[in-house]
């Protein structure tokens, strides 16, 4: 456990390191979108073990491509606002073993967040790679605006996201950049995962690492 005055300094120097990540986060297609590849990422825990999962489909044909996992110790609790200590580094191992990614879809917000770099931009900005945030829960109130790809998500007039209905759930998605990748390519590409009113690799992810989660604590 941190006592509070560590606890204290760890999160003010991760305010700081946010908002300067923040300025760097790139919102628009960095690549293009040239594939059908796209990685979801989650991670199942146990007290102090963390088991991340990896997930790649191909969209058009909704196949596993490749899934990788890692087993590791969580040091960090969950604080609001500040998942990325908790989350990112498992994130951070995992993606290192991934060879077929495309855009990385994260169980998290990117931009959508009060400094403007949730788990998703944290983890676009680190690694370098694509990413989008897919969150089922809001983590800041907005106003909503209508625009070619849907609600999107605004705050004092800053679009910070957008609302994904899918037909037959009662609950919206909320997504948002996370980096190199525009709000209306990140819509498109996690509406395209979409199976059976999921985002398919996000789900895949999320079972498997509960899999070898459970498997770990067998052993």
């Amino acid at each position: 456990m941190i006592d509070n005055p560590k606890l204290e300094r760890i999160l003010a120097d991760a305010k700081r390191n946010q908002m300067r990540l923040a300025k760097q986060v790139i919102v628009e297609d960095d690549p293009p979108i040239s594939n059908a590849l796209v990685t979801g990422v989650d991670v199942a825990y146990s007290d102090d073990i963390a088991v991340g999962c990896a997930v790649t489909i191909d969209s058009g044909t909704m196949k596993t491509i490749e899934s990788i996992n890692i087993v590791a110790d969580v040091s960090f609790p969950y604080i609001s606002g500040f998942f990325h200590l908790r989350e990112g580094p498992i994130i951070l191992g995992l993606l290192k073993k991934v060879q077929h990614k495309g855009p990385i879809l994260i169980d998290g917000h990117g931009v959508f967040h009060p400094r403007r770099c949730g788990l998703a931009s944290y983890i676009g900005v680190i690694a370098d790679v694509q990413t989008i945030g897919v969150a089922k829960r809001p983590i800041l109130p907005t106003q909503q605006c209508e625009t070619d790809y849907g609600k999107a998500l605004t705050i004092d007039g800053e679009v910070v996201g957008a609302l994904l209905h899918i037909e037959g759930r009662r609950h919206p998605f909320y997504v948002s950049i996370g980096h190199r990748i525009s709000l209306e390519t990140a819509v498109r590409v996690v509406k395209g995962a979409i199976l059976n009113g999921q985002v398919e690799p996000l789900r895949l992810a999320h079972v498997e690492a509960n899999r070898v989660l459970h498997e770990s604590l067998s052993c």
